[in-house]
Parts: structure tokens; sequence; C-alpha cells
């Protein structure tokens, strides 16, 4: 009956011992099987240097006098002696005797008249864009895409088939306007800070007084 006892008594502690052994070792496999998830960095294709994809080539058709350009990653305009590729995110300057005729086939035609300053904002085939900060630009929208320009704080928008030459005069604070074909919109904030649209029609002179935020048609 001793005996007996001793082999139930050490029976039970191995049982114990094998069941503590087994939950142990599971545990312990499930911690090392746990992985942790993977984390990836989006892929970003942005290139300073490099426009869109989708957006418009420009061409310069003609050029005469002293014409620079600047590039995208450029700080400042240099000089170009020939015709090439304007591309969105670029820059034009006309010097005293420059003279300029960009393309964007079907799309938009511009004349860069001396002493004149063009940013190509944007040339995508859903709306261009373009600032104007001196001189004088005669633009012609050639297809359906929308043409706005930016000159200080006027902001004009071509309708189809639409002609406009617009004057900047930046020591007076004026530009001029002269809607030459078609139709567009003119808009800006007045001294208020209160939106203002005005219609242009061809034939049609529209001066805007950077000073007093006020437009006049004749």
């Amino acid at each position: 009956m001793k005996y007996f006892k001793l082999f139930i008594f050490f029976f039970l502690v191995g049982l114990v011992a094998s069941l503590t052994y087994f939950i142990f070792a599971r545990n312990k496999n499930q911690a090392i099987n746990i992985h942790s998830p993977i984390s990836s960095t989006p892929n970003f294709n942005f290139s300073i240097g490099q426009p869109p994809k989708d957006s418009v080539k420009g061409i310069i058709a003609s050029m005469s006098g002293n014409i620079m350009w600047q590039s995208r990653l450029a700080t400042e305009p240099a000089q170009i002696a020939k015709p090439q590729t304007i591309q969105q995110g670029e820059s034009l300057v006309t010097g005293d005797t420059g003279n300029v005729s960009l393309s964007f086939p079907n799309f938009a035609n511009l004349t860069i008249f001396p002493k004149s300053e063009l940013n190509i904002i944007q040339t995508l085939p859903i709306n261009f864009v373009f600032e104007q900060t001196t001189g004088s630009v005669t633009y012609e929208e050639t297809g359906s895409t929308p043409v706005s320009i930016r000159t200080l704080n006027l902001i004009t928008k071509l309708d189809s088939a639409g002609a406009l030459t617009v004057i900047i005069d930046k020591d007076k604070g004026r530009v001029t306007a002269t809607e030459k074909a078609g139709s567009a919109t003119v808009a800006y904030n007045d001294l208020q800070f209160v939106s203002q649209v005005v219609a242009l029609k061809a034939g049609q002179v529209l001066v805007f007084d950077e000073a007093t935020r006020t437009t006049s048609v004749k």
C-alpha cells in the first residue's frame, strides 16, 4: 500500500510537470510566431524638375531681340538664342526689343511684346493658367480649353475663341485689357473684399486700377 501511494504521488507530479512544460512551450512558440505588420512608405514620383505628365508643351514659333527663359529649377532667367519648347512652371522674359510668338497647338497662341514677363503656371488640358507680371501680351484661345490670366489682383478668363491683349503699367498700378475677339470674364476683389465680376465683349477696353480696386469699361 505504501508503494502504491508513492507511485500515485510521483505519477501526479510527473503529469503536472508535463502539462506545465506543454503549456509553457506552446505559449513560447506563439510569442515567437507573432509577426509585426510591415509598414510601407508610399512611392511618390513627384519631381520638381519635371512638369505633370499630362501638361501640354508649348513651342516658341518665332522670336527676335533679347529673350530670357527660366526653367523649373532655375532661380533667375537666362538668355536663349533659338526657339525651344516651353513647359508648365517655366517663365519667359523679353528685353527692350524682344518679341516672342508662343504656341500651344490646338489650345492657345500667345504673343509676348518687349519688356514683358510671363509665367506659365498651368498647361493641363482641362485649364490653362498664365501669370503676367509686366509688359504686354496677346492671348488667343484656339481650342475649347479655358485660358485664365492673372495680372496683379485681376483674374481674366477667355471664353471660347477669345482674343485679348493685356498691358500692365506697374508704375501706375494699372491693367488695360482689350478684347479683340470673342468675350471674356474679369473678376477681382474691391477694397472691401467683395468679389466683382465684369463681362468684356469684343471691341471693349477695360482699365483696372490697383490702388482703388476699381474698373472702367469703354
